[in-house]
C-alpha cells in the first residue's frame, strides 16, 4: 500500500497546472523585423493561437500552431516557437506521447536559433513530460541541461526568464520527490512558490488576466505540494492545514474562472479541487468536483482528460468509506470502482492512448485481483503485457519505461497463476520481470520504483520457491528482496521478506530462528507509515489487523470473495486451536467453497487438510482420510512438496489410528522418498540449516521403522535406519557425495500398486466431484468408474496385507525386495563369529537391531525412553572423562546401558560363539564407547572385540590390513599460547616408526613429521605409499560444528576436520587413519554424537577403510604407551585391527601399574598428565579409542 501511495502523491504533484509562460512571452521573443506580408500572416496566426490557449481553447490553439509549423514562409524561431506551444498543449491535455516529438522539434530549432532561453524552456518542459512516465533519470539529466542553459543567459529580470526559473524549480522539487529526498523537495517547493508569487507580484503591464491567474494556481499547486510531501513525512497536521490553504486557494481561483468563462480553467481547477478534497478525507465534495470535472470535459471534447477523470472517480469509489460517496456497502463502493475504471478503459481506448488503456489495465486487475476474480484479472494483466510489449516497439517504447511496465505487467500476472497453484508458470514470469529490472535498477539515479520493483520480482521468486521447495533460491531471492526493501524503505517487501524466510525455518525444523524472524516482521509491519487521509486508505489495509470474526464482516463488506475465504480459514484456526473441531470443520468447509470458486487451489489444499485434522480430532477417522486424500491431490498438482510431504505423513497417521499399518507404511515410505527429494534442493544451504531440516523430519523416519519393526518387517526397518544414519553424517560434514551411498527407501511391488491405485481413485475422484456440482450428464457414468477404482483400490489394500501376512507367518521377516541385507551379509562373511547391532532410539522405547550368520537378522523392543539413555550417557561420559572416578560407580552405570543394549540378546551371542560385536550407534550412545559396557563381572570388551561402523553402506569391508606396512607419524609437542606441551609425542612417534635400518624403537618403516615439519604441505605429500597415518597432535570434535572442529598443525595452524577432504586424492594408499590425541566432548543430552562419525567420515569416505580415534583426552604417557601397544599387536600379522585394540586394552585393564601424572587438565588442550596417580586399569586410560570402519 505503501507503493501505491507514493504512486499517486507523485502522479498528483506532477498534474498541476501551466505556467504564464503557456500563454505569455511567446510574442515578445519574435522577430520583430519581419515586414513581409507573410510575416503579418504568421504573426496573425500567433496572435489568435495565443488568444485561442490563454481563453482555453486548446484544441483550436493546437491547430493553429500547427499551421504554423507548415508554413514554409515561418522562421526557424517561429517553428520552434509553435512546435514548443504545441507540445505544452499536448501535455496540459494528458496527450503525453505526442507531446515529445513536437518538444525535440522545438529544442533542435532552438539550437539552431541560437536562443538558449527557448532551448531550456524547452528542455524543462521535455523533463517535466519524462516525470509523467516516471523516467526520473532521463527527467533529471534533461533537467539538469536546461539549468546549464539557465546560468548562462544574461542577468535581467524578464518574465520569461523568471517564468523559467520557477518552472525549473518546480520540475526539480518533484524528481527529489520522487527519489524520497523530501526535506529537499520541500525545500525546492517552497523556492517555486516564491519563483511564481513574483510574476504573480510583478506582472508584465500588458499581461492578460488569464496569465496572471495561472500564475496564481501555480503558487496555490506548489503549496499544495509542500502540504503532500509533509503528509508522506507523517507531519499530518500541518499537511491539513496547508491543504486546506490551498482549497480555498483554489476556490477563489475557480470563482475567478467561472468569471471569465474559461471552461478550460474551470475543468482543471475543478480537477484540482477533487484531487485535494480527497487528500483531507472529504470525499462528497471531492467526488462531486469529479464529476462536474468529468462532465466539463466531455463538453470540451477533451478525451484523454475524459479518462483520466474517470479514473479518478473510480479511485474516490475504491478508496472512501461508503456513506460519504452515498452508498450502503463497501462491496457496493467496489463494485463502483471497477465501473468507473472500466469506463475509464473504454475512453482511453477511444482516443488511441494505449500507454492509458494498459496502466488502467493493470490497476483494474489488481481490484479484480483482490476480490478473488482471477480470470478477469488474468484477462487484464494479460492485455497490458501484450500492449507494453507492442509498445516496447514505438520511437519512445524504451525511453518512456515500456520495459519497465512490462515487468510490473509479469509481476501482476504471475500473482494470477500464483494464487491458482500454478507456481512453475508463475516462475516463469517473475523470473521475466527480474530479468527486466535486475539492468534498470542499475542505471545511475535509476526510480526507486524500478529499484523496488526489483525487489518485488525477488520477492515473489522467493515466495514460489519456497512453494517449490527450491530452499537454496528461495533463500537467496528474499534476502535480496530484504535488502531492497531495508535500502529503499519499503515495508512491504521488508516485512514479506521477513515472512518468507520465517516459513522456510519452519518447514527446516528452525523454530526458534521462525519465531525470531516472524516477530521482526511484525516489528516492521507496526512501524511502517500508516495512510490515514481520505483517498489512500486502502479497504483492505487493516483486515490482517482484526478477529478473524471482523476480518469475515470485511470482507464481506468489500465483496472479496477472496479475503471472505481467507477470514473462514482464520476462523476454523481460531476454533481448531480451541479444540472446538465442530465449529473448525464448518468454517474450513466454508473456505473450501469460496476458494474453489476463485479458483485459489493452494487455500484449498490447506483447507482441506485442516479438515482432516479437525475430523481426526474428532476421532471420525475415515472423514479424516478422505480429506487428507483431497489435500495431497491438490498439493500435488500445485507441486508444493513440503506440504505434500506433511500431508503424507498425516494420512499415514490415520491409517495408523485405524489399525491399517501396512497402508500406513506404505504412506509413510512414500513421505521420507518426498523428504529425500526435498533434501536435495538443501546442498546450497549453511550446514546448520540442512541439519535442522534433518532433524525436523526425523520423526518421520525413526516412527516408519518403528512400524516395520512391530511387523517384524526388520531389513526394510534397518534401511530405514541406514538412509537415516547417511543423511545425518552428510548434513553434518557438508558433503552432499555423502547421499549417494544410500539407495533410499524401497518400496514392495504391492505398496507401488497401492499408491498408484490411491492416486489415480482421488484424482477421478475430484471429477466425479466437480460434475456432482455441475450435475454433469456423465455423473451416473462418472460414479460406476470410480467405484470401480475403488474396487482395484481396496484390492490392492488387500493384497498387500495379505501379503505381509503370508510373508509373516512364512518367518520370512526380512521382506527384502533390493536385498537390503546385503551389506550386513558381507560383513558376516568377512568376520566370521561376528553380530552386528543397530539400536534405535525412540522417544518412548529402544529397538535392538542385530544381524547373524545364522537368522541374518533379529530385533527386541526395550522399555527404556530416550531420555533414559541420554541420563545414562552422559553420567558415563562424566565418569569416564575423570581418572580417579568411582570405579564401582562406573561400572554400575556401564552395566545398565549393558542390560539394555547387550543383555536382551545375550543367550543369542552365547549360542552363537559370538567373538565380535560391531555396533552402528543411534543418537548420543555414540559417546560411549561400548568397551565399557558391564555385564556385572567384566567389562564387555573382556568377552568381545569391539569395532564400529558409520553405516553399513559407507563401511567397505573387502580388504584386509596388508602385510607390508609403511606408516607416515606426525605430531606435536611443543606448547603455544592455548596449548600445553605434549613431551611424550616424540616418544610416541619414535615407538611406532623405524626410519632408517639403524632404528630399533620404532615398529613400522615410514616417515616422522614432528613439530615445524608437519604443516599442511608436509603431511599431504608425505601420503604416498603410506599404509598407516598416525596423528598426535592437539584436536577437538565439535558438537554441532564440524566447521569448528580441528586438528593442530606443527606450524601453529588449525586444520579444519573439513579440510581433510583436500587430502582426498593423496589418502588412497592409506588403510588406517589414527588420530591419539583428540577429544569429542559432550554436547549435552541431546547431542547426537554426530561429530565423532563426521570426521570419521572424511577419511573413510576416501578410501581409508579404518580410522582409530579418541573420544577424550587422555594422559600423554598412557597414550604413548597404548598406542605403541596397539601397533605391536598389528605387527605380529595374526591379529586384525579389532584384536590388537581389544588385546592393548585389556593388557591396561590388567595391569596393576600406577602413572605418575603431572598437572593437566580438560580445558581444550591435550591431557598431559595427572596430579597423584591412578591405576592404568580405570576406564579412563584404556577406553577412549574406538575403531571405526573395517576392523579386519
Amino acid at each position: 500500500m505503501a507503493g501505491i501511495v507514493t504512486g499517486l502523491l507523485a502522479t498528483v504533484l506532477i498534474t498541476g497546472g501551466f505556467s504564464a509562460q503557456s500563454v505569455g512571452g511567446w510574442a515578445k521573443s519574435a522577430n520583430s523585423s519581419q515586414t513581409t506580408s507573410v510575416a503579418f500572416v504568421i504573426g496573425d496566426a500567433i496572435a489568435q493561437a495565443q488568444t485561442q490557449q490563454r481563453q482555453g481553447h486548446w484544441l483550436d490553439a493546437i491547430a493553429t500552431y500547427k499551421t504554423i509549423l507548415s508554413n514554409s514562409e515561418s522562421t526557424t524561431l517561429q517553428q520552434a516557437q509553435a512546435a514548443y506551444q504545441t507540445g505544452r498543449l499536448h501535455r496540459q491535455l494528458r496527450q503525453f506521447v505526442n507531446a515529445i516529438p513536437y518538444l525535440e522539434q522545438a529544442q533542435t530549432q532552438y539550437q539552431a536559433a541560437d536562443n538558449p532561453l527557448g532551448e531550456a524552456d524547452t528542455l524543462t518542459e521535455l523533463a517535466y513530460v519524462y516525470l509523467l512516465f516516471e523516467r526520473e533519470t532521463l527527467a533529471s539529466e534533461t533537467l539538469e541541461q536546461a539549468k546549464r542553459l539557465f546560468q548562462t543567459l544574461s542577468d535581467g529580470s524578464s518574465s520569461s526568464k523568471q517564468s523559467l526559473k520557477a518552472d525549473i524549480s518546480r520540475t526539480e522539487a518533484i524528481i527529489q520527490f520522487r527519489l524520497e529526498q523530501y526535506a529537499a523537495a520541500r525545500a525546492l517547493a517552497k523556492i517555486a512558490i516564491a519563483n511564481y508569487q513574483q510574476l504573480v507580484d510583478n506582472p508584465d503591464p500588458d499581461s492578460p488576466v488569464e496569465a496572471i491567474l495561472q500564475d496564481q494556481l501555480q503558487v496555490v499547486l506548489q503549496t499544495r505540494n509542500v502540504g503532500l510531501v509533509d503528509f508522506v513525512n507523517n507531519d499530518f497536521d500541518s499537511a491539513i492545514t496547508i491543504l486546506t490553504e490551498v482549497i480555498e486557494g483554489l476556490e477563489t481561483i475557480y470563482a475567478e474562472y467561472q468569471r471569465l468563462g474559461n471552461t478550460t480553467g474551470i475543468a482543471t481547477t475543478q480537477h484540482y479541487l477533487c484531487e485535494t478534497y480527497s487528500f483531507v478525507g472529504a470525499s462528497q465534495p471531492a467526488l462531486g468536483y469529479c464529476q462536474e470535472a468529468l462532465a466539463t470535459f466531455q463538453s470540451l471534447n477533451y478525451g484523454h482528460w475524459t479518462g483520466q477523470m474517470l479514473q479518478s472517480i473510480g479511485s474516490i469509489y475504491y478508496f472512501a468509506e461508503p456513506n460519504d460517496v452515498g452508498l450502503q456497502t463497501e462491496a457496493e463502493a467496489q463494485q463502483q470502482s471497477r465501473r468507473f475504471q472500466e469506463q475509464a478503459i473504454a475512453a482511453m481506448a477511444a482516443v488511441g492512448d494505449a500507454w492509458k488503456v494498459a496502466e488502467y489495465q493493470l490497476s483494474l486487475g489488481e481490484n479484480y485481483f483482490f476480490v478473488g476474480d482471477y480470470d478477469r484479472a488474468f484477462e487484464l494483466e494479460t492485455q497490458a503485457l501484450a500492449t507494453y510489449e507492442a509498445l516496447l516497439e514505438t520511437p519512445y517504447g524504451e525511453i518512456l519505461g515500456a520495459p519497465y511496465q512490462v515487468g510490473q505487467a509479469l509481476l501482476l500476472r504471475g500473482d494470477v497463476f500464483y494464487q491458482r497453484g500454478d507456481y512453475t508458470t508463475a516462475l516463469e514470469d517473475y523470473r521475466r520481470a527480474e530479468e527486466i529490472y535486475a539492468p534498470l535498477s542499475q542505471v545511475p539515479l535509476a526510480t526507486l520504483e524500478e529499484k523496488r520493483s526489483l525487489g518485488y520480482a525477488h520477492l515473489d521468486l522467493g515466495r514460489t520457491y519456497e512453494k517449490l521447495a527450491r530452499y537454496g533460491d528461495a533463500i537467496a531471492s528474499l534476502e535480496k528482496a530484504l535488502a531492497i526493501g531495508r535500502d529503499f524503505y519499503e515495508p512491504f517487501t521488508e516485512s514479506m521478506a521477513l515472512d518468507g524466510l520465517a516459513n522456510i525455518s519452519l518447514e527446516l525444523g528452525e523454530s526458534a530462528q521462525q519465531e525470531t524472524l516472524s516477530a521482526e516482521a511484525e516489528e516492521v509491519r507496526s512501524q511502517r507509515r500508516e495512510y490515514r487521509i481520505g483517498l489512500f486508505e486502502a479497504p483492505e489495509d487493516d483486515l490482517a489487523n482484526l478477529s478473524p470474526e471482523e476480518q469475515l464482516a470485511a470482507a464481506q463488506e468489500l465483496g472479496s470473495q477472496q479475503q471472505e475465504g481467507y477470514a473462514y480459514t482464520s476462523i476454523g484456526l481460531e476454533a481448531y486451536h480451541n479444540n472446538d473441531y465442530e465449529n473448525a470443520l464448518v468454517a474450513f468447509h466454508q473456505a473450501i467453497a469460496i476458494h474453489q470458486e476463485v479458483g485459489d487451489i493452494p487455500a484449498v489444499a490447506s483447507s482441506w487438510g485442516m479438515v482432516g485434522l479437525s475430523y481426526e480430532g474428532l476421532g471420525q477417522l475415515e472423514a479424516a482420510t478422505l480429506a487428507f486424500q483431497n489435500s495431497l491431490a491438490l498439493h500435488r498438482q500445485t507441486g508444493d512438496r513440503f506440504q505434500a510431504r506433511v500431508t503424507l505423513r498425516d494420512l499415514a497417521y490415520v491409517y495408523f489410528q485405524r489399525n491399517q499399518p501396512e497402508i500406513a507404511i506404505a504412506f509413510y515410505k512414500e513421505a521420507v522418498t518426498v523428504s529425500e527429494a526435498l533434501r536435495d534442493e538443501l546442498e546450497t544451504l549453511p550446514l546448520a540449516r540442512q541439519a535442522s531440516y534433518v532433524q525436523s523430519v526425523e520423526a518421520t523416519y525413526r516412527f516408519l521403522a518403528d512400524l516395520l519393526l512391530q511387523q517384524g518387517r526388520i531389513l526394510e526397518a534397518q534401511q530405514v535406519l541406514e538412509l537415516l544414519k547417511v543423511q545425518e553424517i552428510r548434513n553434518y560434514i557438508d558433503d552432499q557425495r555423502a547421499v549417494n551411498s544410500a539407495s533410499g527407501v524401497t518400496l514392495l511391488p504391492q505398496e507401488e500398486s497401492l499408491l498408484i491405485s490411491h492416486g489415480s481413485l482421488v484424482e477421478f475422484g475430484k471429477a466425479v466431484s466437480q460434475c456432482e456440482q455441475s450435475r454433469c450428464d456423465q455423473l451416473s457414468k462418472l460414479r460406476n468408474q470410480r467405484d470401480d477404482l475403488a474396487r482395484a483400490y481396496q484390492d490392492n489394500v488387500d493384497k498387500l496385507s495379505s501379503f505381509i501376512r503370508e510373508q509373516l507367518a512364512a518367518d520370512q521377516a526380512l521382506l527384502d525386495p533390493e536385498d537390503l541385507g546385503g551389506q550386513a551379509r558381507e560383513i558376516l562373511k568377512q568376520q566370521p563369529g561376528t553380530v552386528v547391532i543397530y539400536p534405535l532410539v525412540l522417544e518412548d522405547k529402544l529397538w535392538l537391531l542385530w544381524a547373524t550368520e545364522g537368522r541374518v537378522v533379529s530385533r527386541r523392543e526395550i522399555a527404556v525412553s530416550r531420555s533414559e539413555v541420554a541420563n545414562a550417557v552422559v553420567q558415563m561420559r562424566q565418569l569416564l572423562d575423570n581418572p580417579r572416578s568411582d570405579i564401582e560407580t562406573l561400572q554400575a552405570t556401564g552395566q545398565q546401558l549393558y542390560q539394555w543394549l547387550v543383555q536382551p540378546i545375550e543367550e543369542e551371542l552365547e549360542a552363537g560363539s559370538i567373538t565380535n560385536l560391531v555396533f552402528a550407534l543411534d543418537r548420543n550412545l555414540r559417546y560411549v564407547p561400548m568397551a565399557v559396557l558391564h555385564d556385572g563381572e567384566q567389562y564387555l570388551v573382556e568377552k568381545y572385540g569391539i569395532s564400529h561402523i558409520l553405516s553399513e553402506e559407507l563401511t567397505d569391508w573387502r580388504d584386509r590390513f596388508p602385510a607390508d606396512i609403511s606408516v607416515l607419524a606426525a605430531g606435536v609437542s611443543a606448547g603455544t599460547a592455548e596449548f600445553n606441551p605434549l613431551p611424550y609425542v616424540p616418544v610416541e612417534l619414535d615407538g611406532i616408526v623405524r626410519e632408517d635400518g639403524e632404528d630399533t624403537n620404532g615398529i613400522y618403516d615410514g616417515t616422522s613429521l614432528l613439530d615445524e615439519a608437519f604443516t599442511f604441505n608436509s603431511l599431504r605429500d608425505g601420503l604416498t605409499g603410506q599404509n598407516i597415518l598416525h596423528i598426535a597432535t592437539h584436536g577437538e570434535f565439535v558438537p554441532g560444528r564440524s566447521d569448528e572442529s580441528y586438528l593442530l598443525l606443527g606450524d601453529g595452524e588449525r586444520l579444519p576436520i573439513p579440510e581433510i577432504r583436500i587430502l582426498g586424492d593423496y589418502l588412497e594408499d592409506v588403510h588406517l587413519a589414527v588420530l591419539s590425541a583428540c577429544e569429542t566432548g559432550l554436547g549435552g543430552a541431546k547431542a547426537d554424537g554426530l561429530e565423532i562419525q563426521g570426521m570419521s567420515y572424511f577419511f573413510l569416505d576416501h578410501g581409508v577403510e579404518s580410522v582409530l580415534v579418541s573420544l577424550w583426552r587422555v594422559s600423554d604417557v598412557s597414550t604413548s604407551l597404548l598406542m605403541q601397544q596397539f601397533y605391536r599387536n598389528l605387527a605380529t600379522g595374526e591379529l586384525s585391527k579389532t584384536e590388537a585394540l581389544q588385546q592393548a586394552q585389556l593388557m591396561w585393564i590388567g595391569s596393576g601399574e600406577e602413572l605418575a601424572a603431572d598437572t593437566a587438565r580438560i580445558i581444550g588442550q591435550r591431557m598431559t598428565a595427572e596430579q597423584g596417580s591412578t591405576l592404568l586399569s580405570h576406564p579412563y586410560y584404556w577406553a577412549p579409542f574406538i575403531l571405526i570402519g573395517n576392523g579386519l
